[in-house]
């Protein structure tokens, strides 16, 4: 109830208020040394994307550092979660290791590319910073997106130190596999989904606290945060009513799509929404072989030859395809693409999404396969 974000984040399609949900029952669990909570729970992150994920090696290190009968049967569980799937072919996270999205963040302070959440007006600004420029940027918006967040973040902190109680520190694991992308990923959502969290945590040290001064002030400050919040619930309302209406005509896209599809197509597109009414999947290379086969969803009249429009039907998006008229016969590849449908991840911005023209964007030239010579 303190929060604006768990109304909101709830009718998203992202992840956020699900792994808000783990985070606070882990440290609860933590808090408490419920064991019989914290394992599962544990392994229960392992299909939250990057969050959960690196819990198991820092719950492992914390029961290891532990006291009592649990070490064998807690680092058992625990190490066979990581071994396990492996021996199977299988990854952990839903194949979106933390290491390959935390590289995603990191190189957003350096490379060249257009990261999918900027829009190309942005990029053009973005791309004149440094990297010290770029993490001032993301501070500054992080902060005027979600300073009530970042508050929690500081009372938290504050309450913690002056507390001095370490058997409370075992809550903050939770917190830790996202924090270092807090600043770099800068939208409200990315702090919001571990600021209650930071809430629980200074309740904790609040209710056990004997100092009426701490008690006044930590009270005044967390009344002052929540009311804070209270007020960006209609803006974060309004952008979620926003987004919702957005459905409408990706759905009929989607739908429109699948009806000219055929086995064995791909989608090249920046919009990852579409899937979700045609699960088609999607392309991230536009010069591979398998762009013949590919369907380019991008704005009307956005992009030029040798892609051509072949269905102008829908007004937000028109379906291009590679034409022969232009191009002779690609050669074929030797390496069979793996068909997937989540691109939003790897070590640097995706392909597909600096090369696809945005919405207002000016008509541009898709890359597109070499010939055989």
């Amino acid at each position: 109830m303190l929060l604006p974000d768990g109304l909101v984040m709830a009718f998203q399609l992202q992840p956020d208020a699900m792994t808000s949900l783990w985070a606070v029952l882990l440290t609860g669990s933590l808090l408490r040394s419920r064991w019989a909570w914290i394992i599962p729970l544990t392994l229960a992150g392992l299909l939250l994307r990057e969050h959960g994920t690196p819990m198991v090696p820092l719950i492992l290190l914390f029961s290891l550092l532990s006291k009592g009968p649990r070490l064998l049967r807690t680092s058992t569980l625990l190490i066979g979660a990581l071994i396990v799937p492996s021996l199977f072919g299988g990854h952990v996270g839903l194949d979106q290791p933390w290491s390959s999205r935390s590289e995603t963040a990191m190189s957003l302070l350096t490379t060249d590319q257009k990261p999918p959440h900027l829009r190309q007006e942005q990029w053009q600004d973005f791309r004149a910073r440094g990297p010290i420029k770029r993490i001032q940027w993301h501070t500054s918006r992080s902060l005027k997106e979600a300073g009530d967040a970042w508050g929690w973040l500081a009372l938290a902190a504050l309450l913690l130190g002056t507390s001095r109680r370490r058997d409370l520190l075992p809550a903050v694991l939770p917190i830790l596999p996202t924090f270092g992308a807090l600043l770099l990923w800068s939208e409200r959502r990315h702090v919001a989904v571990i600021t209650p969290v930071f809430v629980l945590i200074c309740a904790v040290v609040l209710a056990h606290s004997s100092s009426k001064k701490t008690l006044r002030l930590g009270g005044v400050a967390a009344t002052f945060f929540a009311i804070w919040g209270l007020f960006s619930l209609p803006e974060e309302a309004r952008r979620q009513r926003s987004e919702s209406a957005a459905f409408g005509p990706v759905q009929s896209t989607a739908e429109a799509l699948c009806e000219l599809a055929e086995d064995g197509d791909w989608i090249l597109s920046i919009d990852q929404r579409l899937i979700l009414w045609c699960p088609i999947p999607q392309l991230s290379d536009p010069t591979h072989p398998e762009a013949w086969n590919a369907w380019l969803v991008a704005p009307a009249h956005s992009v030029l030859g040798p892609w051509k429009p072949e269905h102008t039907a829908i007004k937000e998006a028109w379906f291009y395809r590679l034409s022969s008229e232009h191009l002779d016969s690609p050669c074929k590849s030797s390496d069979p693409l793996p068909r997937r449908y989540l691109l939003a991840n790897g070590p640097t911005p995706h392909p597909a999404f600096t090369q696809i023209p945005m919405p207002g964007s000016p008509p541009v030239g898709v890359p597109y396969p070499e010939t055989c010579p």
